[in-house]
């Protein structure tokens, strides 16, 4: 069992894979296991070209044991960032280590850190630039829904060499949020950054959703708010927080951001079973 773990996917448009016989590789990186210890484990599944998944083995482990961490895949690496340790204790470290041909990773190698200590931060990438938002910087149990006063509202760019696969720069800061936020989920679609939900200051539902346009060089614009009946709060009559969303292109093009399950802020502890899309 595994809670609060990071989950990614390789395939052949982020690693070298055999496409004759692999659709993809399944990761679950670090997390908090049945006896609530952190763990460094990480175990793959090789998705099979009809969509199933194989049996779940272990592959190199993080240095360290971490939980609530972000991770992104590009170009042959998967990117780890921030998390807590078992004491809840959150952590600027960051790591990349490399997707081999079989499923395995190789050893995990520190790249440049964030400018500070970060869990419950999202980590996306779009192209060769990786985007960590927000992220709490004080020690916080993963399920408590209230507010720390350590949420962040900062946004983090770093540029991936596409040569060595290395970060080229340090961590640069970019245009914050309005609020700070954190246990919030965050994905890119159609040349935006939206970030959805989580615990953040002032009222539960109130600038609940916000987004931000990529700009050519890697940059954002100001973050914009989604309120009043465009909130999963007015949908659902209650608020998200660790919960999970994707975007993706339906088949005429327009795309969507899906955010499914999570606990409600107002009862922490309790799990929607509420998919909701934009």
């Amino acid at each position: 069992p595994r809670a609060y773990h990071a989950a990614v996917a390789a395939s052949a448009y982020t690693a070298a894979l055999d496409t004759t016989t692999t659709e993809a590789y399944l990761y679950a990186i670090g997390g908090i296991d049945a006896g609530g210890t952190t763990v460094n484990t990480v175990y793959y599944s090789k998705i099979a070209l009809d969509g199933s998944n194989g049996a779940w083995q272990t592959t190199t482990p993080l240095p360290t044991a971490i939980h609530s961490a972000g991770a992104v895949v590009f170009r042959g690496y998967i990117y780890v960032t921030g998390g807590a340790d078992g004491q809840n204790v959150p952590t600027a470290t960051a790591l990349r280590a490399a997707v081999n041909a079989d499923g395995t990773l190789g050893a995990w190698q520190p790249i440049a850190p964030l400018p500070g200590g970060a869990a419950y931060e999202s980590l996306m990438n779009f192209g060769p630039y990786l985007y960590a938002v927000g992220g709490d910087g004080s020690t916080v149990a993963p399920m408590q829904g209230t507010t720390s006063g350590g949420e962040m509202s900062s946004t983090f760019l770093a540029r991936v060499n596409l040569r060595t696969g290395d970060l080229a720069s340090t961590w640069s800061p970019l245009a914050s949020m309005s609020k700070g936020r954190s246990k919030h989920n965050s994905v890119v679609g159609g040349g935006y950054l939206f970030t959805t939900s989580g615990v953040y200051s002032g009222a539960a539902g109130s600038s609940e959703n916000t987004y931000s346009q990529i700009n050519a060089d890697g940059t954002v614009g100001s973050w914009n708010g989604a309120t009043g009946t465009n909130t999963i709060s007015t949908l659902l009559g209650y608020d998200l927080y660790n919960e999970t969303a994707i975007s993706f292109v339906d088949a005429t093009g327009k795309g969507h951001v899906l955010v499914l399950g999570g606990a409600k802020r107002q009862l922490p502890g309790r799990a929607s079973a509420a998919v909701v899309y934009y």
